[in-house]
């Protein structure tokens, strides 16, 4: 992904293919674990063959 690609792709706001996560999941508890399946299968049940879903850490929604 170019740099200008990233920033077109922030500059959406999120839908079924685009999860914005402000951090990373705190995979050391139960509860982080489970937040980052479930956000992942959200995406590979709405993603398609020329649609694939993003997690995008670090990047606020910009509707927010």
């Amino acid at each position: 992904m170019t740099d200008e690609e990233l920033r077109q792709l922030t500059s959406l706001p999120e839908s079924a293919l685009h999860e914005y996560k402000q951090q990373w999941h705190n995979l050391d508890n139960g509860q982080g674990k489970a937040d980052f399946v479930k956000d992942v299968l959200a995406l590979a049940n709405s993603a398609e063959k020329d649609s694939p879903g993003r997690i995008l850490f670090g990047v606020r929604d910009p509707k927010h």
